[in-house]
């Protein structure tokens, strides 16, 4: 057998080697041992198969599962060892060890489970808040929502399943959370319980987004709750509305082309009564207590003590008493300091401030926000009138003190500012004034029929006066137009 040239350089130096005794640690790390030879000698190079380049200590990837133990690793078993070196099968003995046929066992990679998805949640953005009605849509509620969603999805793009999930969630609220508190019936089962102390109104109703309640406690404005107390009026003294909220399973859905599972909505908000509900609810409660009181007691509901005057008419006495000259007075020195570029801008506010004014002065108490010259000399009035009104309830024993009446005086110089007679004749003073100061100064070369008719407009609110109405006659009389531009007649 010729031997080729690295076979005869593995032999000499395999012999220097076992001289020397301690060459095994000189020996290289790509060159694989076979298996039972001494561990201080290298392998001889593959006669009829490539060697492998491998990590030290691991088996090459070339060597047979089949090679005999005394054998060297890279012989493969079935090549005779006659079989030249330069005649490999596959690749040459240089190949790179970067590029085995197929992977160590060690190193493939464990099977991964399926992927369960990722999980979501996120806050909706309900905008603003929505006022709803109530008790058969008598009395308002105003809700701040807060709403949540929580999702499940295949994907982990968090803001296109943010996207989606916030449009579920909206489109939930606009289907199933609007109408059930659109439809009034919530607190539509008011109950009373009278006690000898105070009135109970409560009420619960359950609805698929969750259940709603309300405790309201009334107390009398006289000791105790008595047909004869109630003539007096409730004031409210506690008030409690409550949503708890149910969360809502749905089921999965794609929306925006991503699939959503374990979808759930969490719906909530704050709750906030409107205020006009005091009144209706007072009315309501007194109405019924009085029938309880009085099928228990055997009593008439209609009765009351003789010596006790109501609130409204101790408040219209007062103020029909009122000089109205002095009203007037206020009126003319008002109208004489006025502009007139624009007489509407400035006389019905006029008008609703001195109103205020004699409202709030006769209920001692500022509640319009009424402002201005004319709201002063309104609440200068309106007081004149209170101090008798005052004068006349210290009279009555079974009234209680004024300041613990706020709201029965209020309503009580509404209603009096209602029925107030002489509220037209100040109103029509008012505007008459306006308009004699006017036509004053507008009655001249310059001022014509059209100007007078937008000067009734906006005073009286009259849109077009015949020629002979009682405010174009007033102009003509004075203007210094021919007789044929003014529709003055001899």
């Amino acid at each position: 057998m010729t031997l080729t040239d690295d076979q005869i350089a593995w032999l000499q130096r395999n012999k220097s080697m076992s001289g020397a005794g301690s060459g095994a640690s000189s020996a290289p790390a790509s060159a694989p041992v076979a298996a039972g030879a001494p561990s201080s000698l290298t392998s001889p190079p593959a006669i009829s198969a490539p060697v492998a380049k491998a990590q030290a200590g691991s088996a090459p990837v070339s060597a047979p599962i089949s090679a005999p133990a005394g054998a060297p690793a890279s012989a493969p078993t079935s090549a005779p060892a006659s079989t030249p070196a330069s005649a490999p099968t596959s690749k040459p003995a240089s190949a790179p060890a970067s590029a085995p046929t197929s992977a160590p066992a060690t190193s493939k990679p464990a099977t991964s489970a399926p992927a369960k998805g990722h999980t979501f949640k996120f806050p909706v953005p309900v905008p603003g808040k929505k006022t709803f009605p109530v008790w058969n849509k008598q009395i308002e509620i105003e809700i701040a929502f807060s709403l949540s969603i929580s999702v499940t999805a295949s994907i982990d793009d968090q803001c296109a399943v943010q996207k989606a999930a916030i449009k579920k969630a909206l489109d939930w609220h606009v289907a199933n959370e609007a109408p059930v508190l659109d439809s009034g019936t919530i607190f539509s089962n008011l109950k009373l319980d009278v006690s000898k102390t105070q009135i109970a109104v409560t009420s619960h109703t359950s609805t698929s987004i969750g259940n709603f309640s309300l405790t309201l406690t009334l107390v009398g404005l006289s000791k105790g709750i008595s047909l004869e107390g109630l003539k007096l009026g409730l004031k409210v003294a506690t008030l409690n509305v409550v949503w708890s909220p149910v969360t809502i399973n749905l089921q999965p859905e794609t929306v925006e082309g991503i699939s959503l599972t374990d979808i759930q909505i969490e719906p909530g908000g704050q709750i906030t009564i409107a205020p006009n509900y005091q009144q209706i609810v007072l009315n309501w409660a007194k109405k019924e207590a009085e029938e309880q009181l009085a099928k228990e007691g055997g009593e008439k509901a209609g009765e009351v003590v003789a010596t006790t005057i109501s609130f409204d008419a101790i408040m219209a006495g007062a103020l029909g008493a009122v000089a109205v000259g002095t009203v007037f007075g206020v009126v003319d020195m008002f109208v004489k300091k006025a502009k007139l570029d624009n007489i509407k801008a400035i006389l019905y506010p006029a008008l609703t401030s001195l109103n205020q004014g004699v409202q709030d002065g006769l209920a001692n108490q500022k509640v319009s926000g009424g402002s201005g010259e004319m709201y002063d000399q309104g609440w200068n009035l309106g007081q004149q009138a209170w101090k008798q009104a005052a004068a006349q309830m210290s009279q009555q024993a079974d009234l209680p003190p004024p300041d613990q009446m706020q709201a029965e005086l209020h309503d009580a110089a509404v209603k009096a500012m209602s029925h107030w007679s002489a509220w037209h004749d100040i109103d029509q003073h008012m505007r008459d004034t306006f308009f004699d100061r006017w036509v004053d100064e507008n009655h001249g070369y310059t001022t014509f029929a059209g100007d007078v008719q937008d000067a009734i407009s906006a005073i009286y609110g009259i849109p077009n006066e015949p020629e002979d109405g009682p405010h174009i006659k007033k102009w003509a009389a004075v203007s210094k137009l021919p007789k044929f531009m003014t529709g003055k007649k001899d």
